[in-house]
């Protein structure tokens, strides 16, 4: 098939690199930006999956490795912070295809290289002590998983799992759908607007942490009164106009002010 092509390269000026060609059946499957695409039967026929290739998948372990090498001996806050953005950017380029198997294998790969971690910083603790000074709950509830990698310092610092991420295929455009088409604006507007999944741990977490943040504001917002007072004329000085001026000042519902000791409770 290479011999077939050449000519046709040829008189285009194009040629293919020997080194990095491979012509192969589909079923044996290649590699390309990080993904093996082979072809598996199974029991509904032949069918094309698209998978992280191993050389990918070493890579993702070498770099987690690394990290836990470069900060042996540092707190677990510190780890956990440097882990959570490396874990959550290989998910998400996984995310697309077939993946959910190799996110289960790097949580498996991370928690033994934790416990390797813990065991180095508390080399005269038992597990059990380890465990229970780093391993909490979900803070958000969302999560079943009482074993979370936790800040002991701060219960909001989690090691994020990979795990949690959903799988979220590309929804291919239908066929002869243009964007240049003036009637089709709507579809290509709702297919460009990301649909929040909430059937995944991520999301949820994502979903309660904002709702907490909202309901945090609201609340203040319901707490805050505002009091005007009218300043006494022996206040203002001899130079002051005969209207008496208004002073605002915001304080907490329930506290009394020392900037604004004449408000009442």
């Amino acid at each position: 098939m290479y011999q077939k092509l050449k000519p046709y390269l040829n008189k285009r000026g194009l040629t293919l690199a020997d080194d990095k060609t491979k012509v192969t059946h589909i079923s044996e499957g290649f590699d390309f930006l990080g993904f093996n695409l082979r072809q598996y039967k199974t029991n509904n026929g032949m069918h094309l999956l698209i998978k992280p290739s191993n050389a990918s998948v070493k890579k993702a372990m070498e770099t987690i490795k690394n990290v836990f090498i470069q900060l042996r001996g540092r707190p677990v806050g510190d780890l956990i912070k440097k882990l959570n953005p490396i874990i959550r950017g290989i998910g998400n380029y996984w995310s697309s295809q077939v993946a959910k198997k190799i996110f289960r294998k790097l949580d498996s790969y991370i928690w033994i290289k934790i416990r390797k971690h813990l065991k180095g910083l508390h080399n005269n603790k038992p597990f059990k002590w380890i465990f229970k000074k780093y391993f909490k709950p979900d803070y958000t509830g969302v999560s079943k998983d009482k074993w979370i990698l936790t800040d002991p310092h701060d219960k909001k610092t989690q090691l994020f799992k990979m795990s949690w991420i959903p799988i979220v295929r590309h929804a291919v455009v239908k066929y002869r759908n243009n964007p240049d088409d003036g009637s089709l604006i709507e579809y290509f507007e709702k297919r460009d607007k990301k649909d929040f999944i909430n059937d995944n741990i991520s999301s949820r977490r994502m979903t309660k942490q904002k709702s907490k943040t909202n309901r945090t504001k609201s609340m203040l917002e319901l707490y805050v009164v505002k009091a005007t007072r009218t300043v006494p004329r022996r206040e203002r000085g001899s130079n002051s106009s005969d209207l008496a001026d208004k002073h605002t000042s915001t304080v907490l519902r329930g506290e009394r002010s020392r900037k604004a000791p004449y408000l009442l409770d």
